[in-house]
């Protein structure tokens, strides 16, 4: 007779790092076809001990924050936050994009290049791709 508890049904890990693909993708993208941008990412994220927590906390992690920053021409400022298909916003990330909307600054949703792509061109910003087109 066969152990049950030995024949647990096979399931693929989880991708953890989809997004974090997704980011690097992005700002890569950015930097290549838009220099004129500053595209940066504040690390808000991640497991910390509970010492490093509580110092970065001191120095001003805000959880909910988004993944990216874009310092655009003009003294203009774009919030991008990176999710993968089926990646939900989560109740901290939605207070704190409502505080961030309401003081004037939009938080945009970005899934792939070409969203990215169309976020920078619904902000006006001019990239090297229509120069190659």
């Amino acid at each position: 007779m066969t152990e049950p508890y030995l024949f647990k049904e096979w399931k693929p890990n989880p991708d953890r790092n989809r997004e974090g693909r997704i980011q690097i993708a992005v700002v890569r993208y950015v930097n290549l076809v838009a220099p004129e941008v500053i595209v940066f990412h504040i690390p808000n994220g991640g497991w910390r001990g509970k010492t490093e927590a509580s110092r970065f906390k001191a120095l001003g992690v805000l959880p909910g924050i988004p993944d990216l920053i874009l310092a655009l021409p003009g003294g203009r400022t774009a919030w991008w936050e990176i999710k993968a298909d089926g990646g939900r916003i989560s109740p901290v990330q939605k207070a704190i994009f409502s505080r961030l909307d309401e003081s004037g600054h939009k938080v945009t949703v970005i899934r792939s290049i070409d969203e990215a792509r169309s976020a920078l061109k619904q902000l006006g910003v001019k990239t090297k791709e229509t120069a190659w087109a």
